[in-house]
């Protein structure tokens, strides 16, 4: 079965560079869309900097997946 999808993933990152929240938007396919949550918030990032200290900020990730056998 062939499936095609966009996704929007939005991750909270943290002034030490690690994920504070993941939220995912779109894809039909739920257990998708959770595993592509999952990976997000296990990655580490690099902080924003605000006035030059580090600041939490929202990271934007824009997918379009095709999936299939």
């Amino acid at each position: 079965m062939r499936q095609s999808g966009s996704i929007s993933v939005y991750v909270l990152v943290g002034t030490n560079g690690k994920p504070v929240s993941v939220t995912a938007i779109g894809l039909e396919n739920a257990d998708m869309r959770k595993a592509i949550s999952v990976a997000a918030g296990k990655m580490k990032y690099k902080p924003a900097v605000c006035g030059g200290q580090p600041c939490e900020m929202m990271y934007p990730y824009w997918l379009s997946l095709t999936m299939g056998f």
